[in-house]
């Protein structure tokens, strides 16, 4: 059996509520930061993560994303949010990890990292890649293609 990722999308208006900053060091926080647990989805490499809690033993609740060193290997982009409805993303394993995996070694991710200084939006992955769009912290989206994978992550960055 191959070690498989899936995501569950659950829509509601219980979303993680407040606000994603840049810090001095160009570091992504959204703010209150949560009560997270030690694993964390990596789309394609250690420097921006999707945090979680755990659900059960398999099973995490994807609760905010952060990020070190945002502006390195940084494209410049004109960037808008995706229309997403609101929600929660469920991500369900099937194979013991250990505190964090790349998402990028069970499934393509597009390896870009984009900013747009005008409407300060941060997105990783591939942002010409449409599907299901789901807010699953306050102006953070997460875009799914038709075969349910992750393509792309939006961060609306609040001043």
């Amino acid at each position: 059996m191959n070690n498989h990722i899936e995501f569950e999308l659950e829509y509601c208006d219980n979303i993680l509520l407040g606000k994603t900053v840049i810090t001095k060091d160009e570091s992504i926080v959204f703010q209150p930061f949560p009560p997270i647990c030690s694993f964390s989805i990596h789309p394609y490499d250690w420097s921006f993560e999707l945090t979680t809690q755990q659900i059960s033993e398999n099973k995490y609740l994807i609760c905010c994303a952060l990020a070190s060193l945002c502006f390195f290997k940084c494209e410049s982009a004109n960037l808008t949010m995706p229309r997403a409805q609101k929600g929660k993303i469920f991500v369900h394993l099937n194979f013991s990890h250990a505190d964090g995996i790349y998402y990028s070694n069970y499934a393509p991710f597009a390896c870009k990292k984009f900013y747009d200084p005008q409407n300060k939006i941060f997105a990783v992955g591939d942002i010409t890649a449409t599907g299901k769009s789901i807010e699953f912290a306050d102006g953070q989206i997460a875009v799914f293609n038709g075969l349910g994978s992750l393509t792309a992550v939006y961060i609306n960055i609040s001043q």
